[in-house]
């Protein structure tokens, strides 16, 4: 399964680490160029610098990226809940078919998302480590295994 995590920030970067751990493909995206390189020593080539609500940023990443094939699923996870609908938004726009698993703060915003397959609220109160097993979570559940064939 090929995913795309936007936010290099403590739930970003947590999250990337365990999709990683579980054998996922995983490309991040983050715009705070300095924070880029960190990510990207960490990560090497999976970090791709760029603002992850500008459409030709995220149109390279889910049909191309680093993947052989368009990516499967999409996770805005910056702080920001606008950022996020915006990408997720844009995904959609790009890629009609890519799942979207959407971060959003304001838990009253979530009732306002069935546009997109998930979304997971993070109030303040949520540590980085419990959003990322919600959403290793809700990848498993919708069937497909970390080699992207149904289970």
């Amino acid at each position: 399964m090929r995913i795309i995590v936007v936010g290099g920030g403590r739930y970003g970067s947590l999250l990337t680490h365990s999709l990683l751990y579980q054998g996922y493909q995983v490309s991040l995206i983050e715009s705070n160029s300095g924070r880029a390189m960190e990510l990207a020593a960490e990560f090497g080539r999976l970090v791709i610098e760029g603002n992850g609500v500008d459409r030709y940023t995220l149109d390279r990443a889910i049909r191309t990226g680093f993947f052989k094939k368009a990516a499967d699923w999409i996770i805005p996870c910056t702080g920001d809940d606008l950022t996020n609908q915006i990408c997720a938004l844009t995904a959609r726009h790009i890629c009609s078919t890519i799942k979207i698993c959407i971060r959003i703060k304001e838990v009253e915003h979530a009732r306002y998302w069935n546009a997109v397959d998930r979304v997971i609220p993070t109030p303040i109160c949520i540590p980085p480590e419990t959003f990322t097993s919600a959403i290793i979570l809700t990848l498993l559940s919708v069937g497909t295994s970390v080699d992207g064939n149904a289970n």
